[in-house]
C-alpha cells in the first residue's frame, strides 16, 4: 500500500514537471517600448509604445496560428539641438505584427501566408546550448548556463540565463528583457524593452516591474511633446539632459541589464552627464516618472 501510494505521488510529481503551458491562454498581453535612431527625419527619434495581444486565430495551408496584434502609438522627437523630424504628431499603431504557433516547447513565427515557420524560441534547450540565429537572434555565441523554473499565475515557466549576453531574463512563453517579437540586444540602431507581461490585462511579470505596466496604450494616453531630451546621441563623452520645467528631479541612467549605472538629482533645465568612463553600449535614460529614453555610447 505505501508503495502503491509513494508510486502515485512520484507519477504526479513527474506529471506537474513536465506539463507544458499554453502560451497563448488566458489572453496574454505583452507591454513593449522601442526607440530607433533616424526615425522620419535627419536626427530624429521615433519612439513607439505598444502591445501585442492575441486577438483569434488563422488557417493558413492546413496549420492553425494565433494572430499577435500590435497596437499603440508612435512619437517622434529631435535628437539633440540639430535634430529635424518631418513631423512630431503622435501616430496611432494598429497593425497585425505576426502568426504564431506553438509545438511543445517552441514558438513559430510564419513569415506571412506565402512565407515559411521560423522558429523563435525553443524551451527545450538545455544547459551548454547555444541560442539558434534566427529572426529575433542574430548572435552565434549566446550560451545557456543555468535553467530554473518560476511561477508565473501558479503556473512553473523555464527561466534561463546567460554567461555572455546583455539579456536579463529568457523566460518561457514571455520573452526576453529586450521584448517578446523583438532581437536579442544589443542592436546599435534600435533599443527595446519588454515593460511587463501579463494575462487578462493582469500584470504578472516581472513581479516588480520598473516601466509602465499600462495596457491601454493610445494617442490620448501619449504626451506629444515630451517631459526631457537627450542629445548628442551618439554621445562620446558628455550627454546633455534638457527638462522642460526647472524642478528637482531624480535621473536613473541604466544598461541594457537594467542595472543603475548613474543616479543624479538635477534642479537645472539644462543639465551635462560626463559620461567618458561609460564602456560603450545602449544606455537609458529616466527622470522619475516619465518614459526612459534611449542613447548610445560610443
Amino acid at each position: 500500500m505505501k508503495k502503491s501510494l509513494l508510486l502515485s505521488i512520484l507519477f504526479l510529481q513527474t506529471v506537474a514537471i513536465a506539463q507544458i503551458p499554453d502560451y497563448f491562454a488566458n489572453n496574454p498581453v505583452w507591454r513593449q517600448n522601442s526607440q530607433c535612431n533616424n526615425g522620419g527625419g535627419s536626427l530624429c527619434i521615433s519612439n513607439e509604445n505598444y502591445v501585442y495581444r492575441v486577438i483569434g486565430d488563422t488557417l493558413i495551408n492546413d496549420t492553425t496560428y494565433k494572430k499577435i496584434w500590435k497596437s499603440g502609438v508612435r512619437t517622434f522627437y529631435p535628437a539633440g539641438p540639430n535634430g529635424v523630424c518631418f513631423s512630431t504628431q503622435p501616430e496611432e499603431i494598429q497593425e497585425m505584427a505576426a502568426f504564431l504557433r506553438q509545438e511543445g516547447r517552441k514558438i513559430f513565427w510564419r513569415n506571412g501566408f506565402e512565407g515559411q515557420d521560423q522558429l523563435i524560441y525553443n524551451f527545450e534547450l538545455q544547459v551548454g546550448d547555444s541560442l539558434p540565429i534566427n529572426g529575433i537572434n542574430f548572435f552565434n555565441d549566446v550560451v545557456i548556463t543555468t535553467i530554473d523554473t518560476i511561477l508565473v499565475n501558479g503556473e512553473e515557466r523555464l527561466s534561463f540565463q546567460f554567461g555572455n549576453s546583455p539579456v536579463t531574463y529568457y523566460v518561457e512563453g514571455i520573452g526576453h528583457s529586450g521584448g517578446f517579437l523583438q532581437y536579442i540586444p544589443p542592436m546599435l540602431e534600435c533599443g527595446h524593452r519588454l515593460n511587463c507581461y501579463g494575462q487578462n490585462d493582469v500584470p504578472l511579470y516581472p513581479e516588480n516591474p520598473q516601466d509602465p505596466c499600462d495596457y491601454s496604450v493610445g494617442i490620448e494616453t501619449e504626451v506629444a511633446s515630451p517631459e526631457f531630451s537627450i542629445y548628442p546621441n551618439p554621445a562620446q563623452d558628455v550627454l546633455i539632459i534638457e527638462l522642460n520645467a526647472a524642478g528637482n528631479k531624480t535621473i536613473e541612467i541604466t544598461n541594457m541589464n537594467g542595472q543603475v549605472v548613474e543616479k543624479l538629482n538635477f534642479s537645472e533645465t539644462k543639465n551635462q552627464v560626463s559620461i567618458s568612463t561609460f564602456p560603450a553600449g545602449v544606455y537609458f535614460v529616466k527622470v522619475q516618472n516619465q518614459q526612459p529614453k534611449r542613447f548610445i555610447k560610443f
